[in-house]
This record gives C-alpha cells, structure tokens and sequence, in this order.
C-alpha cells in the first residue's frame, strides 16, 4: 500500500480519475496502474529481514511474559 503514496502512483492515478463533482478511480483504472517492484533477489532480502524483525519481537514478547508473571 505504500507505493501507492509515491509521487508517480499518484500522478498515475490522478490522471486516471474522473473529474466530476466527486472524484472517482474506478476499480479497473486502479487494476491498470503499473506498481513498481524491486528485483526478486531483493525482495527475498527483504522477506528475510522482516522474518528477522518478526523473531525478534516474538523473542522480546516471550521475555516480556516470563518476566511479569513472576512479578
């Protein structure tokens, strides 16, 4: 959803809309914006960091819950 807020997207989209009393972006306008993507070999590093983060909190939450029941 982030990549929608970048100034292309947007740019993309506003030309896309139809300008009347109340802008509209029909769903088959949206389904037509190219989105870039980073390369797959980044995204996998991507994925891979994020798995890390994600370990890291359920770590910290597991410690977070064996220190307060014994309080």
């Amino acid at each position: 959803m982030y990549c929608l807020s970048s100034p292309e997207i947007q740019k993309e989209s506003n030309s896309l809309t139809v300008k009347n009393t109340q802008p509209k972006l029909a769903l088959v306008r949206i389904k037509s914006l190219t989105i870039p993507l980073p390369p797959l070999d980044e995204q996998r590093k991507i994925g891979r960091v994020l798995a890390m983060v994600q370990d890291a909190i359920a770590q910290q939450e597991q410690l977070i819950t064996l220190t307060t029941v014994h309080l």
